[in-house]
């Protein structure tokens, strides 16, 4: 399945990364790792470490801002195919 996890500045979309070959068992972790890793990582050149990272990120469901919790699994929050998550990120990349 695909998901895109989006970040909003403004009221206003500014990244809209669409992530293919997610399934259901990965956690919210797993997608924050991977937004980490494809969009914060290589603008930041890695002076933003996923240990720095990751305690200040968050995700929350799209259609009814739920924050999940990281250890909850894409089954558990009843992730669709094409869902859309919004990134919450405590600093500036």
């Amino acid at each position: 399945m695909k998901v895109f996890l989006q970040c909003w500045f403004y009221g206003k979309l500014t990244i809209d990364f669409k992530l293919d070959g997610v399934n259901k068992n990965w956690t919210i972790n797993d997608l924050l790792y991977q937004y980490w890793l494809k969009i914060i990582n290589p603008v930041t050149n890695s002076c933003f470490t996923w240990e720095y990272c990751n305690p200040k990120m968050g995700l929350v469901k799209y259609n009814n801002g739920t924050e999940l919790l990281k250890n909850t699994t894409l089954e558990q929050c009843g992730a669709i195919d094409g869902e859309a998550f919004t990134v919450l990120c405590g600093f500036s990349y």
